[in-house]
């Protein structure tokens, strides 16, 4: 790819997991506590009730989005230190087995005899 270039640090996305986990960790299943049931008018207590199991339901669909992103942060970052640990050491052996061995220079070149 000419011109750019991409640099990954597998602990980054590993602490980004970190993070995101910990979001939907510390949510955890925790209801809306509306109160429709106080309000005393059907209506209300309807619209209310409604109210509550959209956001319950909405918080679950985000919380299942952040569990997959978190184990998926963590999944590329394994990737990435697999791919690391395979090309590590490729280029190591270019500068001596698959190049010919230059041979040494040579001295300097010998002064004819009778051109003084």
């Amino acid at each position: 790819m000419a011109g750019g270039s991409i640099d990954v640090d597998p602990d980054e996305l590993d602490g980004a997991s970190v993070v995101v986990g910990g979001v939907v960790d510390s949510h955890g299943e925790t209801e809306l506590a509306i109160g429709a049931a106080d309000y005393g008018h059907d209506g209300l207590k309807a619209a209310a009730a409604t109210f509550g199991t959209q956001t319950g339901l909405a918080v679950g669909q985000l919380t299942t989005t952040l569990d997959v992103l978190a184990v998926e942060l963590s999944t590329q970052a394994e990737a990435y230190r697999a791919a690391d640990a395979r090309a590590d050491g490729t280029f190591t052996g270019l500068g001596s087995s698959l190049l010919p061995t230059p041979s040494p220079s040579p001295g300097p070149a010998p002064t004819p005899s009778g051109s003084r």
